[in-house]
């Protein structure tokens, strides 16, 4: 999320790369990055630079729900 809120662009290689590979195959990550863009949690664009290339970012209702998050846990209601 460090890498969206800065604005780099976040590929499909970056996104797999984030789940080491002992906890699942490189099939399995790109399935789950799969589902998650089809259940609508985050969003896939082509690359300006490179057509082949996909881009990922997290939908507007995944990144308020982080927010939300990290407002809970770093700044809770007492």
């Amino acid at each position: 999320m460090y890498e969206i809120i800065k604005g780099k662009e976040f590929t499909q290689e970056d996104a797999i790369q984030v789940v080491p590979v002992k906890i699942a195959s490189r099939a399995t990550r790109v399935n789950e990055l799969k589902k998650a863009v089809k259940a609508g949690f985050i969003i896939e664009e082509r690359s300006t630079k490179d057509k082949r290339a996909r881009m990922y970012k997290p939908s507007d209702e995944m990144f308020s729900d982080f927010l939300n998050l990290c407002d809970g846990v770093f700044f809770p209601k007492i």
